[in-house]
């Protein structure tokens, strides 16, 4: 309470001193500074009617829009993403050599949507911070032939069959918890950000539609690893972003199915 009463008061004092500024138009007051209470408060020029207030390691912005002042807590903030899928025998390819031609996939309708539910920035300075949070993504690994049906064989392998019924649709369906580390670099309006996704797998199927629209869902692990690393690159612009993620981990298990890495790229929304 002590703190929010202390940043209200700052907020306020920080307004009269914009509202005494614009008396004379010259006057211009990008960055400053102030001591309250022993805590440093650091306040910059968002550059659009707003200003963005540093404090005890959080960051509150301030704009002012139809005619009145409005506070966000720019630190917390949730995200919704939607990218393509595709995998390739090595890092950052998506080449698929003669073992692994059953894995062939449609990467038109191969997609993956992920939940950041929470994520958290830490500022380092002006411009940087770190980042980590938890979310969910889900991915959908379309088979381009739609009569593949995956199963464990007695030597412990993962086999890829071509059964006699005619399906419209084959699918490999995993689920994961991520939780991220990146370093973020903010300038204006943009801001980037690089690191790596630890991710937990929860659930895993192979779904096959029939041409009717009956489905048949196989749940199994089919020797998926349990856990994968992910490089992670994005682009944001105000709340609109692009990323990239390169799994630096394969998809299976050793010796139990192909070498496959998979990637994704796509579109990020903040909120």
């Amino acid at each position: 309470m002590k703190t929010k009463t202390t940043l209200l008061t700052l907020i306020a004092a920080t307004m009269c001193c914009v509202a005494s500024a614009q008396v004379n138009d010259s006057t211009t007051i990008s960055e400053t500074t102030l001591n309250v209470n022993g805590s440093e408060y650091s306040i910059t020029d968002d550059g659009n009617e707003g200003f963005n207030i540093r404090f005890d390691k959080h960051t509150a912005h301030v704009s002012y829009n139809d005619h009145h002042w409005q506070l966000s807590n720019s630190n917390s903030w949730t995200s919704l993403s939607f990218g393509m899928n595709t995998y390739g025998n090595s890092i950052f390819s998506t080449n698929l050599n003669d073992e692994s031609s059953d894995y062939t996939l449609n990467t038109s309708r191969s997609f993956n949507i992920k939940w950041m539910v929470n994520e958290e920035c830490i500022p380092l300075g002006k411009h940087f911070g770190i980042e980590t949070g938890f979310g969910f993504d889900w991915n959908r690994f379309r088979f381009d032939n739609q009569n593949s049906v995956m199963t464990k064989t007695t030597e412990h392998k993962l086999k890829i069959n071509t059964t006699d019924t005619i399906y419209d649709k084959s699918k490999m369906c995993i689920t994961y918890l991520v939780v991220p580390v990146k370093v973020s670099y903010q300038i204006g309006h943009f801001m980037t950000q690089v690191g790596v996704e630890g991710m937990l797998k929860t659930g895993s199927k192979n779904k096959l539609v029939e041409l009717n629209g009956n489905t048949h869902k196989n749940k199994n692990d089919f020797y998926l690893n349990t856990f994968r690393c992910n490089l992670i690159a994005q682009i944001y612009y105000n709340d609109f972003g692009v990323f990239f993620s390169q799994s630096l981990t394969p998809l299976f298990q050793d010796n139990k199915g192909a070498e496959l890495y998979p990637m994704a790229a796509g579109v990020s929304f903040k909120f």
